[in-house]
């Protein structure tokens, strides 16, 4: 297998988790995984150990979000756990870069949960759920708020940036916040050092971050804004803003939400893609953090999540039900695409090379 790819089930005929090989570089086929999950619509994987953590975005009616793991054995997946994720519609996990915690978004609650992980990579004593509060009215009546997807708090992206770092997006109250985890891991029995925010970066209102990126070299965090579309420069170390642009070009007025951000540092380029649009967008970054749109790939409708895999620009479109694969021509601005696979309602793609389950599971084509 070269990739994994997460996927909606629910009203769709998407089968869950599919995995692909590309061979030769002939016509890959995707094969979904023999392991029943509900819309697996965020993967991610154990920075050591060859297992694959997962969100099942389940609303409460639908018996609550899970957090989930599968490990592989060399020939396929079997199911470690599945656990509660403490909320509704789980929409991004992480896994901390030494392998001991698991952080989850819960959409709908609008919160986040942090798990202890054990040596073997399974949850160990009891979780830790971080709220979040809404600081104007929950009727939405603030001016400048959306009107339905800001009436609330909404965790979007909870993601590790140290060991003991935690960034959290959260779209309903336009904030990005950074917790500090120190002391709070499996040695720490009672949860006596819980997670403590230690910085708050404040949106306009109505931009609905939705995901973010740090440049460790710079330490500039970059924030994509859903709703108003735009990314956002701020300094690592202060809520100072460094720089904000649209994604969008000056005279495209489609209804469009922005999706997902990519910081490449081999060549200093942040990437996102716009819904609507339905491009990704490829941004040269200026000394000073000012950025300039170098590129844009169009895609099909609906470019949800992408992943780089060394020179490989792999894209979701879920509307399409397609995942395809880009790669640069000798122009280093333009891209041609290589491969069309088709995954129903794709929402997310873990290319695997890189990945602790990329030498193991890479040599297997047996799906």
């Amino acid at each position: 297998m070269d990739l994994l790819i997460g996927t909606y089930t629910e009203g769709t005929d998407a089968l869950g988790i599919y995995g692909v090989v590309v061979s030769n570089e002939r016509s890959p086929q995707a094969v979904a995984l023999d392991i029943p999950v509900r819309n697996p619509s965020f993967l991610a994987t154990h920075p050591s150990l060859p297992i694959l953590y997962l969100v099942e975005e389940l609303s409460a009616g639908e018996g609550g979000g899970l957090v989930s793991a599968l490990s592989w054995n060399g020939v396929g997946f079997s199911r470690l756990f599945s656990r509660s994720s403490l909320g509704e519609d789980p929409c991004h996990l992480s896994i901390s870069p030494d392998g001991q915690l698991l952080a989850a978004a819960n959409y709908s609650s609008g919160s986040v949960v942090v798990f202890k992980l054990d040596d073997h990579g399974r949850i160990h004593g009891e979780p830790v759920i971080i709220e979040h509060q809404a600081e104007f009215d929950s009727r939405g009546g603030e001016a400048g708020r959306h009107s339905e997807r800001q009436q609330q708090a909404h965790a979007h992206f909870s993601q590790w940036i140290a060991p003991r770092n935690l960034l959290v997006c959260d779209l309903g109250t336009d904030q990005v916040h950074r917790y500090d985890c120190q002391g709070f891991d499996r040695v720490d029995e009672k949860n006596t050092h819980l997670p403590i925010r230690s910085m708050t970066w404040t949106l306009p209102r109505g931009a609905g971050p939705r995901h973010a990126v740090l440049d460790e070299t710079t330490r500039r965090l970059w924030v994509l804004a859903e709703l108003s579309n735009e990314v956002f420069c701020f300094s690592a170390e202060d809520d100072r803003v460094i720089s904000r642009q649209t994604t969008l070009a000056a005279d495209d007025k489609r209804f469009n939400e922005a999706a997902e951000i990519e910081w490449r540092a081999m060549d200093r380029t942040l990437w996102v893609s716009n819904r609507g649009a339905d491009e990704l967008v490829k941004f040269d970054v200026g000394p000073s953090g000012e950025l300039a749109v170098s590129t844009r790939v169009t895609v099909p409708a609906y470019p949800r999540h992408f992943s780089w895999s060394d020179d490989d620009l792999w894209v979701a479109c879920r509307d399409p039900g397609q995942v395809l694969c880009f790669r640069r021509t000798t122009n280093q601005n333009e891209f041609e695409q290589v491969f069309a696979v088709n995954v129903p309602s794709a929402v997310c793609v873990l290319p695997l090379a890189s990945t602790s389950l990329g030498e193991g599971a890479q040599r297997y084509s047996g799906l």
